[in-house]
């Protein structure tokens, strides 16, 4: 399956989605930082740091885990495009969040994983609740750094120990 539309994909330092406590009804996240998609037309690099404005966000359900996606678009972009709603977005570039949501649903099947899902109906959830995500992730991020060290004992400065055994480079 070929995406019409491509987009950005990155991610918040400073956040992760707790694998240790359920946060959409009994689904547990998925022990990652969390993901920011970036769906302008521009190409930014790999490894690039950007500062974007956030529209909404959507809850994946990958392999039974929690996996929210922020939609978003550069500052600078949103800015010169007048853009201030995911409406804009959608008018702006008519089909592209449908077919990103397409992607994220599919991408897993070529390796012969089942579909993912869409959560809230597929819904592309509000900026209020969008900040409520950001802000979670980055409080359990902190949680995380705070309370968890490696099990030798020593301090390794971004080195962070998780429960399942696994290091957190953040």
């Amino acid at each position: 399956m070929c995406i019409r539309d491509s987009f950005n994909y990155g991610f918040f330092p400073q956040s992760w989605e707790n694998s240790l406590r359920a946060c959409v009804g009994d689904l547990l996240g998925d022990d990652d930082p969390l993901d920011v998609i970036e769906v302008s037309n521009q190409e930014l690099l790999i490894g690039s740091i950007h500062e974007v404005q956030v529209f909404g966000v959507l809850c994946l359900i990958d392999q039974g885990e929690v996996d929210w996606k922020v939609v978003s678009l550069t500052r600078e972009f949103a800015r010169a495009n007048n853009v201030k709603s995911m409406a804009d977005i959608e008018a702006l570039f008519p089909g592209r969040l449908a077919s990103i949501k397409r992607w994220f649903k599919t991408v897993k099947t070529f390796d012969g994983k089942p579909e993912n899902r869409l959560h809230f109906d597929e819904a592309i959830l509000p900026l209020d609740k969008t900040l409520e995500v950001i802000e979670e992730g980055h409080k359990n991020w902190l949680e995380l750094k705070s309370a968890q060290k490696p099990s030798d004992g020593n301090d390794y400065g971004q080195r962070l120990y998780s429960k399942r055994n696994e290091f957190h480079l953040i």
